[in-house]
């Protein structure tokens, strides 16, 4: 679904070529204040800024001004009108209607008007495109999202951090969403997203109807109202599998001869070259293999993002020689899910080579590792062998929260050659896995636990 006020959108487009561009966006869509006392009451938050401000907000992260770096608390005010409201003191606003926040006295806090407005570029169902020399400040939602898109080059793409606001981008830098061919970054920077700085990703569908011998419909596996079906083209893989076991083996599996959509593109209905038997569970889940583009990522820089660096949901991908610092959550991140985004899908062929990570995972986005490989289904067994040649290897990881690896939900997994330390053993964790080979590794204690300056590897 693509949104309004974007200060680009193309469809249906082929070898396109954008460059030089800076792009600012005015009035901030985020900003600071300080919590002018302790812990809240249930009147509202009090607040101080030296900005005239006023009306809803969408998010607030703490931010520790120090360090450049966001912090705990991190709350969405999804399903709330949440607004700040000026008082008799014009330095002074009370935060309204939102639950209680763990605040101490002065702390700064990064709040974001919008979580998720418009993409500042959006692109859909083009191809052969390349991005070079742009630079984003200060997107209200998405910097460059790209649905139904193939072959895509981003090369010396810039989103600075701004000096006058907390977020370069309120959600995502970059979001690929079921495309295909080959996606690259060459020489980016990416500073404090209000999100990831890569995600690139297919989606899971539920099946709802089977209308003949190899005919069914599928809904958006999140199952909202305001998402279209995930789209299917003729030759395209598609995959059913069981809701139990949604990483297992299909249930059923064949080529798509044709597609049609529903009511306004809520429900698609696809016919297959294979028979689909009427006695499919209902919410099994439709996987269109397709829809996984390979990624190359390197000589790029990610600083101080609210989320994590890279969340990679596709196959074939190369991460090498990239510098990671200061993301509260896993520098690198592959993973599936059917528990929350129902993102796709399992990854096969990843390297991830020669980076360079400090300080990440030790905030709001944090998980098991500074590197994390996971399948997510809440509720199910993990099952080894959702990922699949995986080699981990001569990167440098310090100081980080959790582990520096952590392995799960895979097979043929080679681990070499890394330099590792973390506040606490262990250093590395597989679990659930199968064919894990791990060799000169090299492990040691921090010397410090408080995050070093910036400084180039």
């Amino acid at each position: 679904m693509e949104r309004p006020n974007s200060f680009l959108l193309m469809k249906d487009c082929d070898r396109i070529v954008i460059r030089g561009l800076h792009l600012t966006y005015m009035p901030n869509p985020s900003f600071f204040c300080t919590a002018s006392k302790e812990q809240r009451d249930n009147d509202g938050l009090a607040l101080s800024s030296d900005l005239v401000i006023s009306g809803p907000v969408q998010a607030v992260t703490g931010f520790n001004i120090v360090l450049k770096r966001f912090t705990k608390p991190d709350k969405y005010f999804h399903q709330t009108k949440v607004e700040i409201l000026p008082t008799t003191n014009p330095t002074f606003y009370t935060l309204q209607d939102a639950s209680p926040l763990a605040l101490k006295r002065n702390q700064t806090l990064a709040f974001r008007t919008t979580a998720y407005g418009s993409p500042v570029m959006q692109f859909v169902n083009c191809s052969n495109l390349i991005l070079e020399d742009i630079v984003i400040d200060k997107a209200p939602g998405m910097g460059l999202h790209f649905k139904n898109c193939t072959n895509v080059i981003l090369r010396c793409i810039r989103f600075p951090a701004p000096s006058d606001a907390p977020f370069s981008a309120n959600a995502d830098a970059t979001h690929f969403r079921e495309c295909r061919g080959m996606i690259q970054f060459e020489n980016c920077s990416f500073e404090r997203m209000g999100d990831d700085a890569i995600n690139v990703h297919g989606t899971y569908s539920r099946l709802t109807e089977v209308v003949s011998t190899n005919t069914f419909q599928y809904v958006t596996g999140r199952g909202d109202v305001d998402w279209p079906a995930p789209a299917a083209k003729g030759g395209d893989v598609v995959s059913i599998h069981h809701p139990t076991n949604p990483f297992g083996n299909p249930l059923v599996q064949g080529v798509v001869l044709s597609s049609q959509s529903g009511s306004e593109d809520k429900r698609l209905q696809i016919t297959l070259d294979s028979p689909v038997s009427e006695d499919l569970p209902k919410d099994s889940v439709v996987w269109n293999q397709s829809t996984s583009p390979s990624l190359v990522v390197t000589k790029c820089k990610f600083l101080n993002n609210r989320a994590r660096g890279i969340l990679i949901q596709s196959s074939n991908a190369r991460i090498e020689d990239n510098w990671f610092q200061g993301m509260t959550g896993p520098a690198i991140k592959v993973t599936c899910d059917v528990g929350r985004w129902w993102e796709s899908g399992p990854s096969t062929n990843i390297v991830i080579r020669n980076n360079y990570i400090s300080d990440c995972n030790d905030g709001p986005g944090s998980a098991e590792g500074a590197i994390t490989i996971n399948a997510d289904a809440p509720g199910l067994k993990p099952i080894a062998g959702v990922h699949r040649n995986i080699e981990i290897s001569g990167n440098r990881i310090r100081d980080v929260g959790g582990m520096g690896i952590f392995v799960s939900s895979a097979a043929d997994v080679r681990i070499f050659q890394n330099r590792l330390s973390t506040a606490s053993p262990p250093f590395i964790q597989i679990q659930d896995s199968t064919d894990v080979v791990m060799k000169e590794n090299t492990m040691d204690l921090p010397k410090t636990t408080v995050p070093p300056k910036d400084v180039t590897p």
